[in-house]
């Protein structure tokens, strides 16, 4: 303020300028009192850099790496809008709880808000304006403690609901409304942009429901999705469909194109490619870990590339690394593009030493061009599911198989997931003992499938009439 020619006149002049603070905040005498008791910066850094993964310990106390990056800088500017929605008793006399609201604002509800389009009072609105309790609580909620959440652990539990929502409308939301556009023998549409950003929004508000602590309760949500992930890949089944139809990537079991050929360490141990769900999905059988389940859209659509390290029968795994995916056409700077990006082991703890060894020496291979690159396929199957605006959208090109797996027309399969969520996720009464169609009480889901096929839609609410 102390830059504005109208604060620099009236300070000079010295005159009152608490008139010139409320028109220029918004915020009325009672708040701007309290808030000039702080002294505590706002957030100007943020919490992961640019391009670097967001890696951080999970409720279940593996470490991993988050497929968002929260947890921004928040300005002065963005700030104000936020606290004119609070009661004056909600802006914190002690620096402490100023610190709790900086954070959760930052790395939790301003990425919600910007998403989601809830209002940042409404998230915020069980605090009561007590900060540090209310981070607290939301940590037992999370991770089964009350030491409270920092930035970087607010913005990883954050980023674990933005995967359980995601989650949600590919294993639910969208396999039940394209199944009742089947039943309906009506034609099923392209998947575009608009029906996932979509399907979000729905998923969304049918997991918060009508709960008053909203954040605890997407929280408690997201620690109970971690929990089920490899009871989910059960419930799904391996996937047995076929490749893009119609096209040169007609590759067995659904799968992908190889980076590189499989590769044998000078110890013995082989670096096998997992370029299919069915074999994500049993590399998290062998080791307990997540790659079945969070890594298998971002892999099938190129964004990344997994390899196992298996002994030499290949009966065995011994770990399980992602590199990054080459973005050019240019072999040599493709090269030097892949790098590791994490290495894990058996419950993603740190990798034995024979399969860091082998690891280093399939990248020196790589980068050394002993290691023959599968550079132009690779990159064209990327560029064939990049979104209408650029963007890598998982199955935008690929038709739905691509983006809900390719067992999502099986009755027993979205049964199981369904029953999965409904029981050992969700956890609430709305949907306690219901079927499917219980996503169809919210209206923005009928939208959402009047969008999809407005003929559907119509016989729906004949049924229910």
């Amino acid at each position: 303020f102390s830059q504005q020619d109208k604060f620099r006149k009236a300070i000079d002049a010295r005159r009152e300028i608490s008139s010139l603070l409320k028109g220029a905040t918004g915020l009325g005498k009672g708040q701007l009192a309290r808030l000039k008791r702080l002294h505590t910066p706002l957030p100007s850094d943020r919490v992961f850099e640019i391009g670097g993964a967001a890696r951080g310990i999970d409720p279940l106390g593996r470490e991993r790496a988050r497929l968002y990056r929260f947890g921004r800088s928040l300005t002065i500017k963005g700030l104000f809008p936020i606290l004119k929605e609070f009661n004056s008793n909600w802006i914190p006399e002690e620096e402490e709880d100023w610190k709790c609201l900086l954070n959760l604002v930052s790395a939790c509800a301003v990425p919600i808000c910007d998403s989601f389009s809830p209002s940042v009072e409404s998230l915020l609105r069980s605090s009561k304006g007590k900060w540090n309790d209310f981070s607290m609580s939301l940590c037992k909620s999370y991770a089964g403690n009350s030491d409270g959440l920092d930035r970087r652990q607010l913005a990883l539990a954050t980023s674990d609901v933005f995967e359980t929502i995601d989650d949600f409308s590919r294993g639910v939301v969208l396999p039940q409304m394209l199944h009742s556009i089947e039943s309906a023998e009506e034609p099923i549409p392209p998947p575009l942009d608009i029906y996932f950003a979509n399907a979000r929004q729905v998923s969304f508000l049918l997991l918060k429901g009508d709960a008053q602590n909203v954040l605890g309760t997407l929280f408690d949500m997201a620690r109970n999705w971690i929990s089920r992930i490899p009871a989910l890949i059960e419930a799904e089944g391996s996937e047995n469909g076929h490749g893009q139809s119609g096209s040169k990537f007609n590759l067995p079991g659904g799968g992908w194109p190889r980076l590189t050929d499989d590769f044998t360490a000078s110890n013995g141990l082989s670096v096998q490619n997992l370029n299919s769900a069915s074999s994500l999905r049993e590399e998290s059988r062998r080791l307990s870990h997540c790659v079945g389940r969070l890594y298998v859209n971002k892999a099938r659509t190129g964004r990344c590339h997994i390899y196992s390290i298996r002994d030499e029968s290949l009966d065995s795994s011994l770990s399980t690394f992602e590199v990054t995916a080459p973005s050019v056409r240019s072999e040599g700077l493709a090269r030097r593009q892949i790098t590791i990006v994490q290495h894990k082991g058996q419950s993603n703890r740190s990798p034995p030493v024979e399969a860091r060894r082998a690891c280093e020496e399939w990248l020196s291979s790589m980068w050394g061009g002993q290691l023959d690159l599968n550079l132009e396929e690779v990159c064209e199957w990327r560029d064939r599911n990049k979104g209408q605006d650029g963007s890598d959208y998982p199955g935008l090109l690929r038709g739905w198989d691509a983006a809900l797996g390719q067992n999502w027309r099986m009755a027993k399969v979205r049964s199981n997931v369904w029953i999965e969520w409904r029981d050992q996720i969700l956890r609430r009464n709305s949907a306690r003992n219901r079927d499917p169609s219980w996503i169809y009480d919210l209206q923005e889901s009928v939208d959402l499938l009047t969008s999809l096929n407005c003929r559907t839609a119509e016989l729906l609410a004949t049924t229910e009439q």
